[in-house]
C-alpha cells in the first residue's frame, strides 16, 4: 500500500467514527454525561468506568478477532460494510475509553468513577 492510498484509508476511517461517536451520543448518552451509560456500567458492576467501558469494547475485538480468523481459515475478505462497522465500532470505544481517561486527568478533584 503506498503512501497516499494509506492516508486516504487512515482518514476515512477517523471520519467514520467521528460521524460514528456524533451520532451514537443522541442514542447511547444524556445530554449532561456523554458518559453515562459506562457510568451506569460502573455502578453495576463495581468496577471502575474504564473496565466496565473495556467490556464493551471486548465485544467488538472479538468481532474483529473472529473476522481475521475467518480470512486466515477461508481467504475471503470481509465487505466493506462489515470492515466499517466492526473498526469504526472499535475504534469508537478505544477513543471514549481515551476521553474516560481524560476526564478524570482533567477534574482531578471532582469525585470520579
Amino acid at each position: 500500500m503506498n503512501l497516499e492510498r494509506f492516508e486516504t484509508a487512515v482518514k476515512k476511517h477517523i471520519a467514520k467514527i467521528d460521524f460514528l461517536l456524533l451520532a451514537k451520543a443522541k442514542e447511547y448518552a444524556s445530554s449532561e454525561d456523554r458518559l453515562h451509560n459506562f457510568n451506569k456500567a460502573s455502578g453495576i458492576t463495581g468496577e471502575c468506568r474504564e473496565k466496565a467501558l473495556f467490556g464493551f469494547a471486548l465485544k467488538h475485538l472479538v468481532s474483529v478477532m473472529d473476522m481475521i480468523d475467518a480470512h486466515n481459515k477461508t481467504g475471503i475478505l470481509p465487505t466493506q460494510a462489515t470492515l466499517d462497522e466492526k473498526f469504526g465500532d472499535l475504534g469508537a470505544y478505544i477513543a471514549i475509553l481515551y476521553a474516560s481517561f481524560q476526564d478524570k486527568m482533567d477534574t482531578p478533584n471532582e469525585q470520579t468513577r
